[in-house]
């Protein structure tokens, strides 16, 4: 589904409010569905990197994890581009974005990790070893100071 960034700022704000740190790089996004975001985690390989505190920790998995899922995006393209047609989920980037939070799932904690914008609402995926897990977001669970869609 095509969706506008000002659509997407509204969906953000439905759950943060007072959000202000919102950064939008490109007019329109794919969104992608709940059950995709699933997968991506799943097979995923960002989790098997060494997690290494002040060097290799939570924002470089958010940033390789979001690298991950465009690149693989970027391959289905020039392959459909190949075969003849791009379908239309593949022309846009996907709804991904690198989230700055102080709590995740009710844990009070500084930490970075990735936010995806579906039809079924705002998931959060953490692909750090020690967890590897997406979840529904949810202001009384998740508290964010930051989003960026670069």
């Amino acid at each position: 589904m095509l969706i506008k960034s000002k659509f997407l700022r509204k969906k953000i704000r439905e759950i943060w409010p007072n959000l202000k740190n919102i950064t939008m790089w490109d007019p329109v996004y794919w969104l992608i569905s709940e059950e995709t975001v699933g997968s991506l985690v799943e097979k995923s390989n960002v989790p098997e990197m060494d997690f290494i505190p002040d060097f290799n920790d939570c924002d470089n998995f958010a940033l390789q994890f979001q690298a991950e899922v465009r690149r693989k995006r970027y391959l289905a393209y020039k392959t459909a581009q190949k075969g003849g047609e791009v379908p239309e989920e593949l022309r846009y980037p996907v709804a991904i974005a690198i989230a700055h939070g102080i709590m995740w799932r009710g844990m009070s904690k500084n930490h970075v990790a990735n936010l995806f914008v579906c039809r079924e609402g705002i998931y959060l995926a953490d692909l750090t070893p020690m967890e590897k897990r997406y979840w529904k977001a949810s202001s009384d669970n998740d508290n964010m100071l930051s989003i960026d869609f670069r």
